[in-house]
């Protein structure tokens, strides 16, 4: 995953990997202030019961699916949860807005991805 996202979720988020097939970050937050706030969880568990109103449950799944011929299939979804009608319409506001973006995002983390993968990166050795 790319680093500064995966920082962004794990600084008051949490993960579960289910190696070698999955991976899962998820947090609570109101992306949409102009300071996004959070509130921290320790699993994923947490973060499905958390239920004060006014925030946002979300994250992101990675999916690997082996195709053969060694190939293999990487699936993104993003996942949203509002724990309330008020942070629903906060939300669906900020989602309007970012949208585009966020699919650029993403498409630049895949293609990281796949160039790491084929052995193409360009990332400077630590």
């Amino acid at each position: 995953m790319h680093a500064g996202c995966l920082e962004m979720f794990m600084l008051n988020g949490a993960s579960e990997e289910s190696a070698p097939r999955r991976f899962t970050v998820v947090m609570v937050g109101k992306p949409w202030s102009p300071v996004p706030a959070s509130v921290p969880v320790s699993s994923l568990a947490e973060c499905r019961q958390f239920s004060a109103p006014g925030w946002l449950k979300y994250g992101m799944d990675w999916t690997l699916t082996e195709l053969g011929d060694d190939r293999t299939l990487l699936e993104t979804t993003t996942q949203c949860e509002p724990t309330d009608r008020s942070a629903r319409l906060k939300f669906s506001l900020y989602w309007a807005l970012i949208r585009g973006f966020s699919g650029l995002v993403r498409r630049d983390m895949l293609g990281s991805i796949g160039r790491l993968a084929r052995g193409k990166s360009r990332v400077p050795a630590v």
